[in-house]
């Protein structure tokens, strides 16, 4: 670091300056083994990382066996005079002789049960010095397993202290353990392959389930510290190198139903997993490779501590109810504090949309030591506008920040004024992060009034307006103009995307609010565009969950959709294909995005994919109008371009959702019009059918659904492996049937109603094209699907036009033609069948039943 002060007095009569540099903590890495002998180097069954985990042992006399347990420091000071010292603190705990086959852990038990380990005159295991100052930073003790001979059901705890030294001055300290638990192999009720070291359990925490979890800094599989409150707790516990064989292991219950083997899984701290608002997975799961557990967010609270078990056990081959202990292991979850004691101020209390500054001030926030710096965010929401909040700053250490606040048309009635139509309420978010994610969340609330604007005729103002407003009535022109210029300023001048971005959303809500032209509103298009050409984009979680409001309130508005419809097709491909880029490069960092921001970006899609495959959108006018082929061409390739945008987009839509799944293996589903997507994790040993259903839209101006739902099952599940599915289910049925006719002429449709067929397409019929992605596989998959839809209320119909080249033919079949090649790829997503000749086509019925008729309307 380097500190500059100025020489200059007249600057400030004095200066000073304190300058602290801070060390990351230091990372830990504990782990064990069981080696065939002391000089050995690969432990039987792998290396173990857990809290506490059961092992049996040769205790023999003449055993070679040696349990090895070593610390490494991951992240060590890369300094001259760096040394590590490193105090090893050991601890005993023996059960009643006669129960030495239970399981043992040093979990709630009284401290004065604990022995500090000592050798007596008859054995001693203990044969390291208590502490050791190494140049390296690692370090290891070794039990040999003689040296346990007669010690049944022995609990050894190892805490390892470690203090980094520079020159002999400490830099850093840490503390972790590892405790194991020794039976001796010639105890009576010894079973082959009770707690033999080959069956390693391991368990570990699903880093997708967490917020920002960054698995360097939790390298430690068995203690997991600082884990973010409210967030669901999911571990898998799996054995890792050779696979146990469990004969028998599918129960038959009418001989034994003991003779199989199976997970459970405890809480030491009596969570119980029986509730299924407590637990996500039942605590008994029948052996396969993987075992789950999971604790919802109800129960995961701040500074709560957890002890989880998990048992590999085997039924006895009897008719008797016994059974033992294949393998079994703990691990230790440790949930953050949240910051605290703070609150958020917002002065003034009430003021004009996109005019008064608003002044928030995060005020007494503190937490834990090791959980600071504390770092700040602000957002906001209008009720009845905006269904979430979304920021508008990024996370700085700053407490303070200034915003200009939009207007909801259709908003919560404000407090000042409750009656007035022209004052809404705003909720202003604060959000207050320490070190490790964890954050606290606070809101307070404003009335904003709609903006009033000099020169407008017969204008008048409240009196409660005017308490609110400290400024002159901008002229609309001037302010316009200025908020747009500032958006190029800050954004490609100062080049902070973020500022420029939560003023573009100060802009669209201008744009809306004021009513003002389409190419107004294309500026903004325009400058996405330009930014993301420009790369100032920024690719943080935070960053898109601004820009997402930007593109909500440009185009999912109901102002932004009509403005999309009298928007060109250039137009509206330029912004999906912006649109496509930023969700590519999203996926692409890895990002994990809430529900309500994905929302905001499929909403803003769907509104462009409207546009073009609405016949009554500027994209498709020409065709009723032109009536030449080329204008039937246009229509077509908007269909085709909002398809592939679809499709292209489907993959990353899927990725960024399934990254921030949480874990959960229910369908989560985010609808709009035109397009819905829904999304599964899968576990592994899913071997039946299951599905995923996109529900039917329901148009707000409609009294039913015209679209069925539609569900896509995964036959015979996924077999051994751990597979992401998302589907995306595209509906694109014009939605305005009458406008789509012309009156009369070669594109009148009465050749179709000669064949007693709807023009364009039937308004009863739901053309749907649905797209499946696995997400992050890695593998190769041959799976197969059933798809289910709803025929909706009339027979579906194939129809076999004249090739439209043929210039044999009249021009009006040439325009028919075309129509129907485009509508006949609609139709085939569910209507199968070959027509044979000109004018013949397929139809299916409600029931599924499928007939060819010829031209002449014979089956």
């Amino acid at each position: 670091a380097i500190a500059r002060i100025s020489s200059d007095t007249t600057l400030s009569p004095c200066s000073a300056i304190a300058v602290q540099t801070n060390f990351s903590s230091l990372s830990l890495d504990a782990f064990s083994g069981v080696f065939d002998s002391q000089t050995s180097t690969t432990p039987r069954g792998g290396y173990r990382r857990a809290s506490n985990y059961g092992i049996v042992i040769d205790d023999s006399s003449s055993s070679n066996q040696a349990i090895k347990v070593f610390i490494n420091v991951l992240n060590p000071l890369q300094k001259p005079g760096v040394n590590y010292e490193f105090t090893w603190s050991c601890y005993t705990w023996t059960k009643d002789l006669y129960a030495y086959w239970q399981l043992s852990s040093f979990f709630s038990l009284p401290r004065e049960v604990v022995d500090i380990c000592s050798c007596t005159a008859d054995r001693c295991f203990k044969t390291w010095s208590d502490m050791q100052t190494l140049d390296l930073p690692a370090s290891n003790i070794t039990v040999l397993s003689k040296n346990l001979n007669g010690m049944w059901n022995i609990t050894i705890g190892l805490q390892i202290s470690i203090r980094e030294l520079y020159n002999g001055n400490v830099v850093r300290t840490a503390t972790t353990a590892v405790r194991f638990t020794v039976y001796p192999r010639s105890a009576r009720d010894y079973k082959s392959g009770m707690l033999d070291p080959i069956n390693n359990l391991v368990p570990s925490i699903d880093p997708s389930v967490v917020p920002g979890f960054n698995v360097s800094e939790h390298p430690v599989n068995f203690l997991y510290q600082n884990f973010i409150p409210n967030v669901l707790l999911l571990i898998r516990g799996q054995i890792v190198g050779t696979q146990y064989t469990c004969a028998g292991n599918i129960p038959n219950f009418a001989n034994d139903i003991n003779n199989f083997c199976w997970y459970f899984w405890e809480e030491m701290n009596n969570a119980n997993l029986n509730d299924p608002q407590i637990s996500r997975y039942n605590p008994y799961q029948a052996y396969s490779s993987v075992a789950f557990f999971g604790l919802n967010p109800i129960a995961t609270n701040a500074n709560s501590n957890f002890f989880v078990r998990l048992s590999l056990v085997k039924g006895k081959e009897s008719l008797v109810l016994e059974q033992y202990t294949v393998a079994w292991t703990e691990v230790q979850v440790t949930v953050n504090t949240l910051p605290r004691n703070g609150y958020i101020d917002v002065s003034p209390s009430c003021g004009v949309a996109l005019v008064t500054p608003f002044t928030l001030i995060a005020v007494s926030w503190n937490d834990d030591p090791d959980n600071l710096p504390l770092s700040y965010a602000f957002a906001y929401q209008r009720p009845g506008c905006d269904s979430s909040s979304t920021l508008f700053t990024d996370y700085t250490f700053s407490t303070v920040a200034e915003v200009k606040l939009p207007y909801c048309e259709t908003g919560t009635n404000c407090t000042a004024a409750p009656a007035d139509p022209l004052c809404s309420l705003v909720q202003v978010e604060l959000r207050v992060r320490n070190v490790y994610d964890a954050t606290q969340y606070q809101t307070d609330s404003v009335d904003v009034w709609k903006t009033m604007y000099a020169g407008v005729p017969n204008q008048k103002t409240s009196a409660e307006f005017d308490q609110c407003n400290a400024f002159p009535l901008p002229l609309l022109s001037t302010f316009q103009s200025e908020l747009f210029g500032s958006i190029k300023v800050t954004g490609f001048v100062s080049r902070s995307s973020q500022g420029a971005v939560a003023q573009m959303r100060l802009y669209a809500s201008l744009v809306n609010s004021a009513d003002l032209p389409i190419a107004d509103r294309m500026k903004i298009a325009q400058l996405l565009d330009d930014m993301v050409t420009s790369k100032l984009i920024s690719y943080t979680a935070e960053a898109l969950e601004s820009l997402s409001a930007v593109y909500y309130e440009t185009f999912a508005t109901v102002q932004g959709i009509s403005s999309l419809c009298e928007s060109t097709s250039t137009d509206v491909v330029a912004i999906l294909n912006t649109l496509q880029s930023i969700m590519s490069n999203a996926k692409n960092s890895k990002l994990q995005l809430s529900d309500a921001v994905l929302s905001n970006y499929i909403l803003a899609s769907s509104a462009a994919l409207a546009s073009l495959s609405n016949p009554s959108c500027l994209p498709n006018r020409l065709r009723r109008s032109a009536r030449t082929l080329q204008a039937l061409t246009t229509f077509e390739s908007n269909i085709l371009a909002a398809s592939n945008f679809a499709a292209s987009t489907l993959d990353s839509f899927c990725g960024l959702k399934l990254q921030g799944l949480n874990g959960d293996e229910k369908e989560v589903v985010i609808e709009s019009a035109t397009i819905t997507y829904v999304f599964r994790r899968a576990s592994e040993q899913t071997t039946s059918n299951f599905g995923m259903t996109a529900p039917a839209y329901l148009d707000p101006t409609k009294a039913t659904p015209l679209c069925g739902d539609t569900t896509v099952t995964v036959l015979n599940g996924l077999g051994q492996q751990k597979v992401d599915v998302c589907v995306a289910v595209f509906r694109y049925n014009p939605v305005d049937y009458t406008s789509a006719k012309t009156g009369t002429g070669d594109t009148d449709g009465q050749s179709q109603r000669d064949y007693n067929v709807d023009w364009p397409i039937s308004p009863n019929v739901c053309p749907v094209k649905v797209l499946v992605r696995y997400a992050d596989t890695g593998i190769s998959l041959n799976t197969d699907f059933r798809i289910d839809f709803d025929l909706s209320f009339a027979p579906t119909v194939l129809r076999n036009w004249f090739p439209p080249t043929k210039s044999s033919f009249p021009a009006t079949y040439n325009m028919l033609a075309y129509h129907d090649i485009f509508f006949a790829g609609i139709c085939e997503q569910w209507a199968q069948g070959q027509t044979q000749t000109s004018g013949s086509w397929v139809q299916s019925d409600l029931a599924n039943h499928t007939l060819i008729f010829d031209n002449s309307g014979i089956p």
